[in-house]
Formats: C-alpha cells, structure tokens, sequence
C-alpha cells in the first residue's frame, strides 16, 4: 500500500461534513439517566465512524419531511415560535 500522505478525517469533521450542528454529541452515552447516578459511557473512534456513516444528516431529513409531512412540519414550526416567544 502506498502513502499518498492524507490524513483520515476525524469523527468530529465527518459529521460536520454531513450537515450536523457543532455541538452534536458523538463522543459517547449517557446510560442510567432514570437512575440515581448516571454514567458517561464514551464511544471509541471506530464506533463514532460508524455512526456517522449510518446516519442521515439533518438537512436531507428536513427536505424528506418537508416534501412528504407538511402537516408535520407545520406543526413543528408552530412548537418552535411558541419556545421562542
């Protein structure tokens, strides 16, 4: 195999590729969140690729339920001003 001297990206960058906001949490998991003591169980950088590569970034999924659930969108929309306001 050859070196062609590029680096692989990081889990980090390959989120942000696909549209992910910055403060997306791909590090890890909280488990236990209806206990007591919650504990973070972090995700090994392979697992974080994986995840990434079997996602489907925010801004295909909005233009999906956009076309398809109008009705749903409407609705969000609605929930949303009414955060804000």
């Amino acid at each position: 195999m050859i070196d062609i001297g590029m680096r692989m990206l990081t889990p980090r960058e390959l989120f942000r590729a696909q549209g992910f906001p910055t403060d997306y949490v791909i590090e890890g998991v909280w488990d236990g969140l209806d206990s007591d003591s919650p504990t973070w169980r972090p995700f090994a950088k392979d697992v974080q690729v994986s995840c990434c590569g079997n996602s489907v970034c925010p801004p295909l999924a909005e233009a999906i339920v956009s076309a398809n659930c109008g009705h749903l969108q409407a609705a969000g929309q609605e929930r949303k001003t009414e955060a804000e306001g």
